[in-house]
């Protein structure tokens, strides 16, 4: 067994005791090798063993019994859990996620980075290999073929609606009705400028119908607005303007040419973000947002994982309102 620095020794053992469980090389009620025999097998102390055992009964995983020794008590549940790309509010999703599930579930986190052979990979590594999958679809229009190999009562759908599901579990966000549907719990706030600014990078993988939305929301309540497919500069900023970013980095750049420029949020200027998250609350005394739940996004998928019941949601996405709008 080969160790890390970057764990302690005793939750190494830990992980990789359950990893054993899960892979039936120990089934229920199997003994488990003694201290001393792990300990020399895999080059540790016998107080590391020891203490990976005590978490492990902790977790109801094993128990000891006189006379046996060590053995599996419970089995454990391997969970996949695939996403996009990391971010703060994804880490919110997790966190809810592994909270929310009980100690003899292991879940492996990985993310696909919008690279379809990297996803294609992953799914095909993965099969048979988990009692849950749980995904963020590569694609917003089209299911991935290869999630078509997955059994489809193990496997939730996160975040992407727009293709025919029926018959899978899905929790989700529609981006275009939904994009529609909190700009219009914003109306009061834009109503404050003359423009609208929607700014869309073309190498954002935003779905492209958030632009429909968007057009659409600005001709029916009588916006001047324009779609901007490029990053902001600092020569964008005008005087009397929301702008709408997807990207951080857009915020970054729009709040640093605010600033430079001398205009207050809220006022001369207006800004909201896609995707709540954490900063946004103590960035120029808050910044706005559209977002969905992922604390609650994260239970509902847990609650996926534990009763493997068909669940097929979309959740709003709501305005979360501060002083930069």
């Amino acid at each position: 067994m080969k160790f890390s620095n970057k764990v302690s020794k005793v939750n190494q053992v830990v992980d990789s005791i359950m990893q054993e469980i899960a892979d039936g090389v120990y089934a229920l009620d199997d003994r488990l090798p003694s201290v001393n025999e792990l300990s020399q097998k895999i080059h540790v102390s016998r107080d590391t063993v020891f203490k990976a055992y005590k978490e492990l009964k902790q977790r109801g995983l094993i128990d000891a019994a006189p006379m046996k020794g060590y053995f599996v008590l419970d089995e454990v549940k391997r969970v996949l859990l695939l996403l996009d790309v990391y971010s703060p509010f994804k880490e919110k999703l997790y966190n809810a996620f592994v909270e929310n599930l009980p100690e003899n579930v292991k879940v492996d986190l990985l993310f696909h980075q919008y690279n379809e052979k990297l996803f294609d990979m992953i799914i095909g590594d993965s099969i048979g290999k988990y009692n849950s999958y749980v995904v963020m679809n590569f694609k917003y229009d089209e299911m991935t073929p290869s999630l078509l190999k997955l059994p489809s009562s193990k496997l939730l759908l996160l975040d992407f609606c727009s293709f025919p599901k029926e018959g899978l579990s899905y929790i989700g966000q529609n981006f275009d009705e939904g994009f529609y549907a909190v700009l219009e719990a914003a109306l009061e706030q834009l109503r404050k400028y003359k423009r609208l600014v929607f700014v869309f990078p073309e190498d954002s993988v935003h779905p492209i119908g958030a632009g429909d939305a968007f057009t659409r929301f600005c001709r029916n309540y009588h916006f001047d607005y324009d779609i901007q497919r490029r990053h902001f500069a600092e020569t964008d900023l005008s005087a009397g303007v929301a702008y709408i970013c997807i990207m951080t980095d857009d915020l970054v750049s729009i709040v640093a040419a605010a600033n430079k420029a001398g205009f207050r949020f809220g006022q001369e200027v207006g800004v909201v973000v896609y995707n709540d998250m954490p900063l946004l609350e103590i960035i120029q005394e808050g910044v706005s947002a559209f977002s969905v739940d992922f604390a609650r996004l994260g239970e509902m998928a847990a609650s996926f994982v534990m009763t493997g019941k068909l669940v097929q949601q979309e959740m709003p996405t709501c305005f979360i309102r501060r002083k930069s709008l």
